[in-house]
């Protein structure tokens, strides 16, 4: 085996039996699937009654003793069961938040669906039980099935209201919950069945990963015009913040007049992701549908001819206009763009995360992109499915796994320093994401960061570029794989 095989070898494969209705298996399926790839297993099925030796036992309870036996509550059938012949999206339920049960898992307190209350596990000396029913919990977050019921029409350009989601209403947004039934149900074959134990292993030894990309939503920020106008504005309230305006127009004008270029803030970037052994992906705007024409930057052929010198050996991806989620034909053109100026190109991310996760994945996949990785609150930084690994998504509609692998956005920049997110400091914002890469590193699993090019000007965002520096130095020194988010991509898929 070779250093980049995440798992340690193995033949064994790990049968799961499933008891349920038959409108519920392709979703228990998907479920096992999903965890059975985070832990490098191979999973069988079989429905109803077992042929061969049982592993895993999911479904209604029985008298029957199996090696490790997961709560199944039947009420998650009729729930996740909608006809979709002209079905009204607000006839969908939505989980009622009050019916959330936590329980203490480690120094985590850990939410339920479907569950009753009690102890997560039940240990004999030869089986043991999960109480709770983390595969239908599971299903629920890892579909986003609370944006997928909300009855609030979503239109191009809109993002998901982050208020009404559970994340928010109990406060667990940072906290990776389908990681965390994964490894519940990771911790039961430790516990009976020992053969299926397996030891993570990310490339060169590293103890996780750390995804690293920027979306380039503008090429050079401050046009003459926008730069007027901001030194206008900064005039008008010097009597009222005459050091901060002073700054603002001083600031401006040298460093715009004699050291700013785009090309420099490319490179810079470049230089402090060589410094770790990284290369990052760059999310291209390609598309006319904007309405700020600063953002149309790909169509001068001066500056494609700079981004493609710039990042000949980084990888490229296509940052969708706010609308090209939601139409077929609008991200069709852009990704043409794309190809036609010979920029190879296999991952997605749409501007202002505007992204609905059902029509979105589709109309993706029916392009023919690889990935996406769009899926991240705004409001707050953490796991809007509530994981961390890369995963692939479920089609609701068709009862079916999408093709197209999502990589979750979890950190991102704007979010941490915007008064309308999290509004936090540079150095508070360190503090936070130093939690998350230890969290990260203790579980074995994946960081995504999205830092933008626009960020790395001192005299707006004085700092930010510099914790972008210092993120990456303590991710290294933390034995972080740090890399593309296509590498990511290839990584786990042949793994």
């Amino acid at each position: 085996m070779t250093n980049n095989t995440i798992f340690e070898e193995t033949s064994q494969t790990l049968n799961i039996l499933l008891n349920v209705e038959k409108s519920f298996m392709p979703k228990a399926e998907y479920i096992f699937r999903t965890f059975c790839r985070i832990l490098g297993l191979s999973p069988s099925f079989e429905y109803n009654y077992a042929k061969q030796e049982v592993h895993i036992y999911y479904g209604t309870p029985t008298s029957r003793d199996y090696p490790v036996m997961i709560h199944h509550n039947p009420e998650a059938v009729d729930f996740f069961y909608v006809e979709r012949n002209e079905q009204k999206k607000y006839q969908i339920p939505v989980y009622d938040k009050e019916k959330v049960n936590f329980f203490k898992y480690g120094k985590e307190y850990i939410p339920f669906l479907f569950s009753p209350q009690g102890p997560i596990f039940f240990s004999g000396e030869t089986s043991i039980r999960i109480n709770k029913d983390i595969i239908a919990s599971a299903f629920y977050f890892l579909t986003c099935w609370q944006e997928y019921a909300d009855d609030k029409e979503m239109f191009p350009g809109d993002r998901y209201d982050y208020k009404s989601s559970l994340q928010y209403y109990w406060n667990f947004t940072e906290l990776p919950v389908v990681d965390r039934y994964c490894h519940m149900f990771e911790l039961c074959l430790e516990y009976v069945l020992k053969k299926f134990s397996k030891q993570r292993k990310w490339p060169n030894k590293s103890l996780f990963a750390l995804t690293i990309s920027h979306d380039i939503d503008y090429w050079e920020f401050w046009s003459k015009d926008y730069l007027d106008s901001m030194i206008q504005f900064n005039k008008k309230r010097i009597s009222t913040k005459p050091l901060k305006s002073l700054y603002k127009i001083v600031g401006h004008w040298l460093t715009k007049s004699f050291f700013y270029s785009p090309e420099g803030i490319m490179k810079k970037i470049k230089r402090i992701e060589n410094l770790f052994y990284a290369k990052s992906t760059f999310f291209l705007l390609a598309g006319s549908q904007t309405l700020d024409k600063r953002q149309e930057y790909f169509f001068n052929p001066q500056i494609r001819t700079s981004l493609k010198t710039i990042l000949e050996d980084n990888e490229i991806g296509l940052h969708g206009t706010k609308t090209a989620a939601f139409d077929q034909d609008t991200i069709n053109e852009e990704f043409d763009n794309l190809k036609t100026a010979h920029f190879d190109c296999q991952g997605y991310r749409n501007h202002y995360l505007s992204f609905d996760y059902q029509k979105s994945f589709a109309i993706l996949e029916n392009a023919g992109f690889e990935y996406d990785s769009t899926l991240g609150f705004w409001e707050n930084i953490g796991y809007r499915a509530g994981i961390s690994f890369p995963f692939f998504p479920y089609n609701l509609k068709e009862n079916k796994t999408f093709k197209i692998l999502e990589i979750p956005l979890i950190v991102m920049d704007t979010t941490l320093y915007s008064e309308k997110a999290m509004k936090m400091s540079v150095r508070k914002s360190f503090k936070h994401i130093k939690r998350m890469i230890q969290l990260s590193r203790n579980n074995c699993s994946h960081l995504s960061i999205l830092w933008h090019n626009t960020i790395f000007d001192n005299v707006d965002y004085p700092g930010w570029g510099k914790l972008y520096y210092r993120i990456l130095r303590y991710a290294y020194k933390n034995d972080a794989w740090i890399c593309s988010l296509k590498e990511l991509r290839d990584f786990w898929l042949e793994n």
